[in-house]
């Protein structure tokens, strides 16, 4: 599973963008990542999820399957621990 790109810190939860972060003062790509100065707006890189729970001191909510995270969780997570496993939602 692929986990690199831009991350935020949001809260309870972060936002986390592959590719791309638009906002109305400001871009960042993927491509041109080598060339930002970090933290942007908020935002990161990270080549994982792993380094960005390191780095951002993410804790990632657990959960035993979908249904449950969808029934139980107040936030929109973008990874979630579902049976010990990091998972994209």
């Amino acid at each position: 599973m692929e986990t690199s790109g831009f991350y935020k810190p949001e809260g309870e939860t972060f936002f986390y963008a592959p590719n791309y972060v638009y906002g109305p003062d400001y871009s960042l790509v993927k491509e041109a990542k080598e060339q930002y100065v970090y933290p942007n707006n908020g935002w990161i890189w990270c080549d994982s999820i792993e380094e960005a729970i390191d780095i951002l001191n993410i804790r990632l909510p657990t959960y035993t399957s979908m249904e449950d995270y969808r029934d139980n969780s107040p936030n929109d997570y973008p990874f979630i621990i579902l049976n010990g496993e990091i998972t994209k939602v």
